[in-house]
C-alpha cells in the first residue's frame, strides 16, 4: 500500500475497483481497524482516530462484511451477533438480540434464518446475515467486499434496494466488486486502485465501462470467440436422482443429467436452490437417496464455491495445498516417504501451469490474493486430467484478468476431453462458454436451453416463473 488517499461521503455508494492484489481489501481493513497503517492516518467525522482493532472500528460505526466470511460456523446468527457486538456488557440478552436482528431484517428485507448453524447456510445466506449483523450493530459506513459474488439476479436486486435505503438514511457504503455492470448501476463515485496506489477516480454520471477497465488493468481484455466442439462419449449420467435431506437443508428431486466429453453444461439458478448439494453429489461427496448414478466418472475435479472453506487449508503452505491429492503418489515418494525434491518439482509445475504468484512455496496460502488462491485450486484440480470438472461459481470474487485465466483453463480442459459442469448465478458467465444451460429451481431442473438460441432475459423469466 503506497500513499493511498480515499474519502467517503455520507449518503453515497462508493465503489472500490482494482485487480486482485491491488490493495483494496488491505485499505478497507485499515479503515475497519483490523490492520494498522504504517503511515498516514484515518479521519472519521473530521477527527483523527487510531483504531486498535475491529471492535474499535465497529464502535466508530464501521461495519465490514469481508469476502471470506467471519462467522463462527458452529453457532447461529443470534450468537454471532452477540459475540461480535461492540457495545454489549457482561450479560448476553439473547431474546433482545434476536428482536434487534429481526427488526433490522424486516426494515431492509433481509430474510435469514437466525438460529440455523452457520455451517448449514448457503454462501448467499451467510452474506446476507453478515450484512444484517453489521447494520444491526449500528454501522454508519458499511464496507462490502464482493457482496454479490455468490448471489443471483433477484438477490442482487434486493441488495440494491437495501443499499438505496441505507444511503437515503445518510449512511455510506463502500462497495468492492469486479462486476462493472453493478458499478455502473449502483455507484455514486468510483475509486480505482492498482498495485497499492489510487490511480483514478470517477463520478457516477461520468462512468464508462471501457475507461474503468483500462484504469483497472491498464489495457482492455482481448475478446475471443469461443469455439464449439462436437460432444464425445458420456462421462456422467444421473437418472432420477434425489437427495431428500442434505446437510445444508436443501434437497434435490428427480434429477436427470448427462454430461459428455468436450461439453460445457451450465447450471443456472438463484443461489440456494440446490446448487451446492448438486455439486457435492457430482463430486461424490454425498450419495443419492433415490434414483441412481448410471455412469460415474473415474476422475472428478472440484472447484468449490467457497475456496477458503472447501478447497484450501489457509494456514498451510502453497506446497502443502498443491499436493492435497498426491500424498500417496509413488512418483513423489522414495523409500515410502515423500521426497522433498520430487515434491518441489511437482509443486513448481503446478504453480507455473496456474501462473500462481507467490513469494515462495513455503508461504501460507492465506497470504495469496484471492485470484492467486483460485489459480492454485484450478491448476491443482486440472493437473489430474479429470474426466469431469465441477466448477461451482469459479469466478467468484475474481477480477477480469484472473477470471479470464480460469475461463481459459476450463476451455482448455474441455478441448482436451473433459466434461465440464459450470454452476453460476451469473447468466453471462454461463452463456459465454456453455453448450447448453439447465435451469434449477427448488431442487429441480425446470428448463434446458441452448445459449445460442435463447436470450439471458428469457432464462431470467424462466427463473422468475419457477420461483413463484
Amino acid at each position: 500500500m503506497l500513499d493511498a488517499d480515499l474519502d467517503i461521503r455520507a449518503g453515497e455508494i462508493h465503489a472500490l475497483l482494482g485487480e486482485n492484489g491491488a490493495g483494496k481489501t488491505t485499505l478497507m481493513r485499515m479503515l475497519a481497524g483490523i490492520l494498522r497503517p504504517d503511515a498516514g492516518g484515518i479521519e472519521i467525522d473530521g477527527e483523527t482516530v487510531q483504531l486498535r482493532g475491529r471492535m474499535d472500528g465497529a464502535r466508530r460505526g464501521i461495519g465490514f462484511v469481508q469476502q471470506h466470511f467471519g462467522l463462527i460456523e458452529e453457532i447461529g446468527g443470534v450468537e454471532n451477533y452477540l459475540l461480535g457486538h461492540p457495545r454489549l456488557g457482561a450479560w448476553l440478552h439473547v431474546d433482545r438480540a434476536r428482536g434487534e436482528l429481526r427488526r433490522t431484517g424486516a426494515e431492509l428485507e433481509l430474510d435469514v434464518d437466525l438460529d440455523c448453524p452457520i455451517s448449514e447456510l448457503t454462501v448467499g445466506e451467510r452474506q446476507r446475515l453478515e450484512i444484517l449483523i453489521a447494520l444491526a450493530t449500528g454501522a454508519d459506513v458499511l464496507i462490502l467486499d464482493e457482496p454479490t459474488a455468490a448471489l443471483g439476479s433477484a438477490e442482487v436486486a434486493v441488495l440494491e434496494r437495501v443499499l438505496r435505503r441505507l444511503t437515503g438514511q445518510g449512511r455510506s457504503v463502500v462497495y468492492i466488486t469486479h462486476k462493472l455492470p453493478e458499478v455502473m448501476a449502483f455507484a455514486h463515485r468510483v475509486t480505482v486502485m492498482r498495485r497499492g496506489r489510487v490511480v483514478a477516480e470517477f463520478a457516477g454520471e461520468a462512468l464508462d465501462a471501457d475507461d474503468l477497465t483500462q484504469a483497472m488493468i491498464g489495457q482492455l481484455p482481448k475478446q475471443s470467440e469461443v469455439s464449439r466442439l462436437d460432444p464425445g462419449n458420456p462421462v456422467l449420467a444421473l437418472k432420477g436422482v434425489g437427495v431428500a435431506a442434505s446437510e445444508t437443508g436443501r434437497s434435490l428431486f428427480d434429477i436427470d443429467l448427462e454430461v459428455r466429453a468436450h461439453e460445457v453444461v451450465g447450471i443456472a439458478g438463484i443461489s440456494g436452490n440446490g446448487q451446492e448439494v448438486l455439486a457435492e453429489l457430482l463430486c461424490g461427496l454425498i450419495e443419492p437417496e433415490s434414483g441412481n448414478i448410471a455412469l460415474r466418472p473415474p476422475t472428478v475435479a472440484y472447484i468449490p464455491e467457497d475456496r477458503s472453506r472447501d478447497a484450501l487449508a489457509p494456514t498451510l503452505s502453497v506446497a502443502d495445498n498443491a499436493i492435497v491429492h498426491r500424498h500417496r503418489d509413488p512418483s513423489l515418494r522414495r523409500s515410502g516417504q515423500l521426497a522433498p525434491t520430487l515434491v518441489g518439482e511437482f509443486v513448481a509445475r503446478i504453480v507455473s501451469a496456474g501462473a500462481v504468484q507467490a513469494a515462495s512455496m513455503d508461504s501460507r496460502v492465506s497470504a495469496l490474493s484471492g485470484g492467486n488462491q483460485q489459480r492454485l485450486v484450478v491448476a491443482r484440480e486440472l493437473e489430474r486430467r479429470p474426466d469431469l470438472i465441477v466448477a461451482h461459481n469459479p469466478y467468484r470474487g475474481l477480477d477480469i484478468g484472473a477470471a479470464d485465466d480460469v475461463r481459459q483453463r476450463l476451455l482448455a480442459a474441455r478441448d482436451g476431453g473433459s466434461g465440464v459442469v459450470l454452476i453460476s448465478p451469473d447468466l453471462e458467465d454461463l452463456f459465454d462458454i456453455a453448450d447448453r444451460v439447465l435451469v434449477i429451481a427448488n431442487g429441480r431442473f425446470v428448463g434446458d436451453v441452448d445459449p445460442r438460441r435463447t436470450t439471458a432475459q428469457e432464462v431470467g423469466a424462466l427463473l422468475g416463473e419457477a420461483g413463484q
